[in-house]
């Protein structure tokens, strides 16, 4: 007999959890609301196995012997068949009322039935296209999009990703089905004093002496390379002396050698600086210090042409001018709410030094304000996650 009482939700994310922001944030949110939450994911080598994540809230890394499998066809069936045996034993075990599954892998778990569980949310991250055109992958996305059906809710990051989703499997229209982007946390709680805040003196310094010398600055963070549009904006911004461009992202031979390219005959290539990531908790003292955020994909994959970046909503609550791109999946929002300019998904230098100077021109006093309110109003994921928190207390009791 099922505990109408049972406030315990199971989250399964088959991936190695550090930085991805939806499950962590769910996890967060539902245990500050009294749920006794348990979140689940793979484990790597240097990670603890058990962590706690605040009130309520335990992240529980699996280890998998298969994943030492050298073959790799036989590695990834075998990660699979032990990651869904030891997934469905821990769901028995803890009895838990509701279950949410991320990505392709822990969706085949709503497949599964369990006595405790009264409510299934399967929650949508990156679209399942094959990337290798594998056996293997086909049959996962297949399988994976099948299991769809037995979910009672479906969550997507955008609204554009809920019609991809419906062009695989039509009956998910049917279902109850909410838009939650990959927004951080409103509350996300700034530098920690056990971090090294050293860290922050090179950007910061970096920044405040484009402020003190009259220069706008704009921010690009995370992934690297060509694909992500980075070497367009680079040789726009080390080629006038208005702007400057700070990027934080993992330093790799490949991003070296676009980079080099990238800047090569530049006329202020001292405009450019690019350092390593600092640690999440300390992003958001270094980008609201700028002014813009710039973020757009090649869109070379459905995943990159109809994205929801993390990046994107961190601009926002930082209070920064947002640069995208017009197929951005929030753009009808940044224009309303005039806090963002949008350039042609088709680019080049000199696109993007027509859009510069626009900025030049119009200005974009009261941008910071404009971001801050949209971000709170609407994309923070606090707010996000109200229909969700209602639709838990439906069957609270």
């Amino acid at each position: 007999m099922k505990d109408k009482y049972n406030r315990t939700v199971v989250i399964f994310f088959a991936h190695h959890i550090e930085h991805v922001p939806p499950p962590l944030n769910v996890a967060t949110e539902l245990g500050k609301q009294g749920y006794k939450v348990y979140l689940i994911g793979y484990r790597k080598y240097g990670v603890p196995r058990y962590q706690k994540l605040g009130p309520n809230v335990l992240l529980f890394r699996m280890d998998l012997r298969s994943s030492g499998i050298k073959i790799g066809f036989i590695r990834k069936v075998c990660v699979l068949l032990e990651f869904i045996a030891k997934a469905k034993k821990i769901t028995h075990k803890i009895s838990p009322r509701y279950l949410i599954t991320f990505n392709e892998v822990a969706s085949l778990l709503n497949a599964f039935r369990f006595p405790s569980v009264s409510r299934k949310y399967n929650w949508q991250l990156e679209f399942p296209e094959s990337e290798t055109g594998s056996i293997f992958e086909i049959l996962l996305k297949k399988y994976s999009v099948r299991s769809w059906k037995y979910a009672d809710v479906m969550i997507f990051p955008t609204q554009v990703r809920f019609s991809m989703g419906a062009v695989l499997d039509p009956g998910i229209i049917r279902k109850k089905v909410m838009v939650v982007h990959n927004a951080p946390l409103n509350t996300t709680p700034g530098t920690s004093g056990k971090l090294d805040k050293r860290l922050l003196s090179e950007p910061l310094e970096f920044l405040h002496a484009a402020e003190c010398s009259g220069r706008r600055s704009i921010l690009y963070t995370g992934a690297v390379g060509n694909r992500y549009g980075w070497s367009t904006i680079i040789k726009a911004v080390a080629g006038r002396n208005d702007f400057v461009l700070l990027i934080l992202g993992i330093k790799h031979e490949l991003g070296e050698r676009e980079f080099c390219e990238a800047i090569q005959d530049a006329k202020y290539p001292e405009n450019v600086r690019w350092l390593e990531p600092v640690p999440y908790r300390m992003l958001q003292d270094i980008l609201k210090e700028g002014d813009i955020g710039f973020v757009t994909y090649r869109g070379d994959t459905l995943n990159t042409r109809f994205s929801a970046p993390g990046k994107l909503y961190e601009y926002l609550k930082a209070g920064l001018y947002i640069l995208t791109d017009e197929n951005a999946c929030i753009g009808s929002e940044l224009k309303e709410a005039n806090c963002g300019q949008l350039f042609p998904s088709q680019f080049d230098e000199s696109t993007l030094n027509r859009v510069l100077d626009t900025l030049i021109e119009t200005g974009i006093a009261g941008a910071r304000q404009r971001s801050i309110d949209l971000f709170s109003s609407r994309f923070a994921f606090e707010k996000q996650l109200e229909p969700l928190m209602d639709d838990l207390c439906k069957l609270k009791y």
